[in-house]
């Protein structure tokens, strides 16, 4: 008998990330500020093009 072997994801939710990020922007190097900042335009954008992905598309009959 074959066992199934399975993945288990570990990315990290932005939510468990944000206090992270927080503590990079108040108390790091500059680095860290600079990856703090561009963590949160990546969010930024991953939120934008989802909630663009939600409008209903008149033109097509798009009624989500």
């Amino acid at each position: 008998m074959k066992k199934l072997i399975g993945t288990i994801d570990l990315t990290p939710t932005w939510l468990a990330m944000a206090p992270i990020i927080i503590a990079a922007m108040e108390n790091g190097t500059s680095d860290g500020v600079k990856m703090a900042k561009e963590e949160i335009y990546k969010m930024a954008k991953l939120a934008d093009a989802y909630a663009a992905s939600r409008v209903p598309n008149i033109e097509k009959g798009d009624d989500r």
